[in-house]
């Protein structure tokens, strides 16, 4: 008995206390909790039957969904929050149960947009950060991939490509180059964007400061990256889109890699800098001699464009290989048959051996690489070989220069006078400073007195062809503005200019906070390729003629012009003056000088050597009238410097002073 009392004593039941908030529905929490747990309101506390439970339970996973939805459609997503709401999801549903949409949702959230994410990056580093830190979410988007493939499911395409897009924004091109790795594992083909991506980040990194010993150690490791890209995309048939293809320019502009540009080459365009005159073996498509089969998506490589033989000539310019230089220029600016011209027949056609296969150019079905020069291509070509010091190759191809702008003025003038204003192609070529300032250089840094010589005359005709051109387009100029016909072109020119000058500058960021500190940041144009196009490099179109930007041209032009006409005379004058004085110091001393009219070397009297060089005084007699050659000679020594000067011309003693040795 005393036993069961103590029993019910027991089982009796507490007082029931007053519930304050008993009324009022509390709201389910879902904040990122530090332990695994959630919250139930009070007045739906769990019974005793299982169906209540699984009701409750599913409420509170269709709560966490709708927080991770809700905070990944704000404009901007905050990435703290919607990667807080996906790991708070994880844990409570498990990762079997969360649909591949919600993962690929979450990998665009989790971080900042890629844009945002390069402003960011530009701000830390001018504010003092490392530009060799990788991508700050990187572990983020290591994590959703991850749980992706546990889940079984196998990440997108795009997915890899919105990770290469992130790293591109801030120049991780480790971290690129890994995620392209991972392609194979996953059993996916990289497109032409993954590669181009992939080259963004390479050319971002590039763009970025760094020590010496860094910088080169950069440099070799973006040559073995691009190399390697541009193989695998040969190797798997990807296409070179103008897009990549600009990125791998951009890339070899800095590295100035002979063997990047030789792979290129030989891969995107079928030019071998070796034998530029025939394909390479990989395109070699005999009947019987073929050698190396090409791979599905390059069976004809793509046409060679005037950008393409610009950086051509750039890096063998600056890599300082004039032979391959001038070979390469030459071959490639002309146009070489192909297969289907007559070849002319050989008498040893018959005793060829077949052991030595096909020796023809023309072995290749396509057509053999051809682009036309344009000024760029001569201001590169002729500032290449004047750092080189070849004397012979800058005059030669300053002739072509000048030859080359008389033929393309002349065409020009003749379309536009049997021609329609609106097809009318604006020119390509025009010789200016750049081009006469190379040889220039050249011709003053070496001393060459006749090469100064032939520059200045040059100089003078180049002024008097502007001054010619410049009256008969403005002529011209003053014919269209009375034909009617001409005013559909102006109109759109002009109308294009007001549209750009009214035309708002797109900013990516938050840039109006700090202009000054983003201004200091070199320029990215890297980032203004469109990756999405899949348009093949080619030809740039001609853009119509319009006379009034080739005439503000002109002037330009020939405003430079006539002032580096003045300073090539001075420079002239000078050295020519300098040359007279050092022999002239060997003639007075009595010691042998080289005479050309008797191709030797020869001792010349003092007098001989006045009438030779025309010595004049410097010094003028009182009646203002020049100083005779006779009085010259009678003149004492005198102890002025020899650059002593009148206004206007250039006058040497007729004694000059002796300088200590």
């Amino acid at each position: 008995m005393i036993a069961g009392a103590r029993c019910a004593k027991r089982l009796r039941l507490a007082k029931a206390s007053p519930v304050v908030s008993a009324s009022v529905t509390r709201a389910l929490h879902a904040g990122p909790p530090r332990r695994l747990a959630f919250a139930l309101p009070v007045q739906d506390a769990p019974h005793s039957s299982t169906s209540h439970v699984v009701d409750y339970r599913q409420r509170a996973v269709e709560q966490k969904y709708q927080d991770l939805e809700m905070t990944m459609r704000h404009n901007p997503p905050n990435p703290s929050r919607t990667w807080a709401y996906y790991v708070e999801l994880i844990n409570f549903v498990g990762l079997y149960n969360i649909p591949l949409e919600t993962h690929q949702k979450v990998l665009r959230a989790c971080s900042a947009s890629p844009e945002a994410a390069r402003v960011e990056f530009n701000q830390r580093f001018l504010a003092g950060g490392s530009p060799y830190a990788p991508h700050e979410h990187e572990a983020r988007f290591k994590a959703v991939v991850q749980n992706m493939r546990e889940a079984g499911h196998t990440p997108d395409l795009e997915d890899y490509n919105y990770i290469l897009q992130q790293f591109a924004a801030v120049g991780y091109h480790y971290g690129a180059v890994r995620v392209l790795r991972e392609f194979a594992h996953v059993g996916l083909q990289p497109s032409s964007k993954s590669y181009g991506l992939c080259m963004q980040a390479l050319c971002h990194r590039l763009s970025l400061p760094a020590g010496r010993n860094l910088r080169e150690k950069l440099r070799n490791e973006a040559v073995i990256i691009c190399n390697d890209l541009v193989r695998q995309m040969h190797a798997q048939g990807v296409p070179f889109t103008a897009a990549t293809t600009d990125l791998i320019y951009r890339i070899l502009t800095t590295t100035m890699s002979m063997e990047t540009l030789e792979n290129m080459l030989k891969v995107i365009y079928a030019v071998d800098l070796s034998y530029p005159d025939r394909p390479p073996l990989e395109f070699w498509q005999g009947d019987s001699t073929e050698r190396i089969h090409n791979p599905a998506g390059l069976s004809k490589p793509l046409p060679f464009s005037s950008s393409a033989l610009n950086t051509t000539i750039v890096v063998l310019g600056r890599l300082g290989d004039v032979s391959k230089l001038v070979q390469a220029f030459e071959v490639l600016t002309t146009p070489l048959p192909s297969r289907h011209a007559s070849v002319p027949s050989s008498s040893f056609e018959d005793d060829e051996d077949d052991d030595f296969g096909v020796n023809s150019p023309a072995v290749a079905s396509f057509p053999l690489p051809y682009a036309q020069p344009n000024t760029f291509t001569y201001e590169a070509l002729l500032r290449s070989v004047s750092l080189a010091g070849s004397h012979v190759f800058a005059r030669h191809y300053l002739v072509q220069a000048l030859a080359l702008d008389r033929q393309v003025d002349k065409q020009l003038r003749h379309d536009c006078l049997h021609l329609l204003p609106e097809q009318v192609l604006a020119p390509r070529f025009g010789v200016n400073r750049r081009m006469i300032l190379s040889v220039f250089s050249l011709a003053n840094r070496y001393q060459r007195t006749e090469l100064l010589r032939w520059v200045h005359a040059q100089t003078k005709r180049v002024v008097r062809r502007k001054r010619g051109d410049i009256k008969f387009y403005t002529r011209l100029q003053a014919k269209w503005a009375n034909d009617p016909q001409s005013s559909p072109v102006r109109v759109e020119v002009e109308n294009s200019v007001e549209d750009a000058a009214s035309e708002p500058i797109a900013s990516t960021s938050a840039s109006s906070k700090s202009p000054k500190r983003l201004a200091k940041m070199p320029k990215q144009p890297w980032f203004d390729v469109n990756l999405d196009s899949q348009v093949l490099p080619s030809e740039q179109p001609r853009k119509p003629f319009n006379v009034d930007l080739h005439l503000s041209l002109l002037k330009r032009d020939l405003e430079v012009l006539v002032e580096f006409e003045q300073h090539v005379e001075d420079v002239l004058g000078r050295t020519t003056q300098r040359v007279k004085e050092r022999l002239g110091r060997r003639v007075w001393t009595k010691k042998s000088i080289w005479m050309r009219h008797s191709a030797r070397r020869e001792v010349v009297q003092p007098s001989t050597w006045l009438r030779m060089v025309n010595f004049r005084s410097n010094k003028l007699p009182e009646d203002g009238v020049s100083a005779s050659k006779e009085a010259a000679l009678k003149m004492p020594r005198t102890n002025k410097s020899p650059r002593d000067i009148h206004e206007g011309s250039f006058f040497t003693p007729s004694v000059p002073p002796r300088i200590p040795r």
